[in-house]
C-alpha cells in the first residue's frame, strides 16, 4: 500500500500511512517575538475518532506554536461540513491565523514558524497524492480544469490540498459560507476554497 514518507532536517524518512510529504527547510530562524505576533490555531479535521499515532504527535508538537487545537465534535458528517465548523469555531477566538492540520500526515518540527514568517494570506506545504505519487499542488489549464505542479522554493499556485495549510483570520471573515464545498466542479471541498479565495483577490503559495 502506498504510505506518506516525511524526510526530517537530517534526512531520515519516518514512514506513516498513506504518500508522501516533504518537510519545509528553515531559511532564517524565527525568534519568540516574531511568534509572540501571531496567535495561531490548530485545525485538525478527520472523519474518524481515531488517528495516527505518529501523527497525532505531531501534530501535538505544533502546539508549542499555537494557542489551542480544535478537533471535530462529530465525525458522522461530510468533510466540507467539518471544516466549516471548525472555521466556525475557530472564528470565535481570537487567533489570527488557522493553521489546517491533516490527520494522516507527518508535519516538520518547525512548519508552523516556517510557514508564518512568509507572511501570505494562504500559504501551505505540499504533499503527494495517495497512490498516485504526484504533488497535490496545482495550475489551471482552463476554467475548472487543473494540472500537478512541482516548484521550487516559494511560489504561487492556483490550487492545493490541505494537508498543511496556514490562513490569516481575515480571508474567512471576508469569504462568506460556505468555505469548503463539494459541487460537479469540485471533487474536494479544499479545491473549492482555493478557486472561491482566487475569486475573491486572494493569492495562494506553496513553500516546496
Amino acid at each position: 500500500s502506498a504510505r506518506r514518507i516525511v524526510k526530517t532536517n537530517k534526512n531520515m524518512p519516518i514512514k506513516t500511512e498513506k504518500g508522501i510529504n516533504i518537510p519545509l527547510t528553515i531559511e532564517k530562524p524565527v525568534t519568540t517575538q516574531d511568534l509572540s505576533r501571531h496567535k495561531v490555531v490548530i485545525l485538525s479535521p478527520h472523519f474518524s475518532e481515531q488517528i495516527y499515532f505518529r501523527s497525532a504527535l505531531s501534530i501535538m508538537g505544533q502546539l508549542r506554536f499555537a494557542q489551542n487545537i480544535i478537533v471535530p465534535e462529530s465525525q458522522s458528517r461530510s468533510l466540507a461540513e467539518i471544516r466549516n465548523d471548525l472555521v466556525r469555531h475557530a472564528l470565535n477566538t481570537d487567533a489570527t491565523h488557522f493553521l489546517w492540520l491533516d490527520g494522516d500526515e507527518l508535519f516538520p518540527n518547525h512548519l508552523t514558524p516556517q510557514l508564518l514568517k512568509h507572511n501570505k494570506d494562504i500559504v501551505g506545504g505540499w504533499t503527494v497524492i495517495r497512490q498516485e505519487h504526484i504533488p497535490n499542488v496545482y495550475k489551471m489549464v482552463s476554467e475548472y480544469k487543473h494540472e500537478p505542479y512541482m516548484g521550487e522554493g516559494v511560489e504561487k499556485v492556483d490550487r492545493l490540498g490541505f494537508g498543511s495549510v496556514l490562513i490569516k483570520r481575515e480571508v474567512f471573515e471576508r469569504l462568506h459560507e460556505p468555505w469548503f464545498y463539494f459541487d460537479e466542479h469540485h471533487t474536494t471541498e479544499d479545491l473549492y476554497f482555493c478557486d472561491k479565495a482566487r475569486e475573491n483577490g486572494y493569492e495562494i503559495f506553496v513553500d516546496f
